[in-house]
């Protein structure tokens, strides 16, 4: 406060008084303090800062976590699609190998009945 008054005094010694068209006074904005943070204003940002970095840092290791878990689950459903196409597969072949099984028999069965009936009936004539 004490600068604000030195510069005002000193101004007022400069302005001449008295004569016409010429005015005292004189319009000064100053500020009471140079701009500058607070201590405590600075301290808060650092503390701010700081809570910043470690709030990305934790999401760092989430997002690596994330990653992680998901490797892993790609990774088991590769394994289990795998595994359920094999017995797919497996079970594919099995049912295959029976219906071929079973039509054999059943051509088979066929064949030897139409055949003992055109028997029957030519030994009817």
């Amino acid at each position: 406060m004490s600068t604000f008054k030195l510069i005002v005094g000193r101004i007022s010694r400069l302005v001449p008084n008295g004569r016409s068209g010429s005015s005292s006074r004189i319009y000064v904005t100053a500020a009471t303090r140079p701009l500058q943070d607070s201590k405590k204003e600075r301290e808060t940002k650092k503390e701010k800062d700081q809570k910043t970095i470690e709030a990305m840092e934790s999401i760092k290791e989430g997002m690596v976590k994330v990653k992680e878990t998901a490797e892993f689950v790609k990774g088991a459903t590769a394994k289990t699609t795998k595994s359920v196409t094999s017995m797919a597969n497996k079970i594919s072949k099995a049912v295959s190998d029976t219906t071929g099984a079973i039509a054999d028999k059943a051509t088979d069965s066929i064949i030897k009945d139409a055949t003992n009936y055109i028997k029957d009936k030519a030994e009817d004539k």
